[in-house]
């Protein structure tokens, strides 16, 4: 099968794009992973495959349209060693 058409297929399928749903499954992940509250922003954004804390919450507030900091502020969660 064809990138365009497995990219079509899974359109048709989820309802979104390839790349779209794995953004959304990754912040989604990342979220549920600060909300632990025991591990730094850092640490979410190496693990969700960020390079940078700055690139990570850019892309963070564009799915939540919250920083990270502001999630965790919303969700009452306090973070260790802060």
């Amino acid at each position: 099968m064809s990138r365009s058409r497995f990219s079509a297929r899974f359109r048709e399928l989820v309802g979104e794009s390839p790349i779209s749903y794995l953004a959304s499954r990754r912040m989604g992940i990342a979220a549920e992973r600060l909300a632990l509250g025991y591990l730094r922003i850092s640490d979410v954004a190496e693990e969700a495959g960020y390079g940078s804390d700055k690139v990570f919450a850019r892309a963070f507030r564009r799915w939540c349209g919250m920083t990270p900091t502001e999630y965790l502020k919303s969700r009452g969660v306090e973070r260790l060693g802060e």
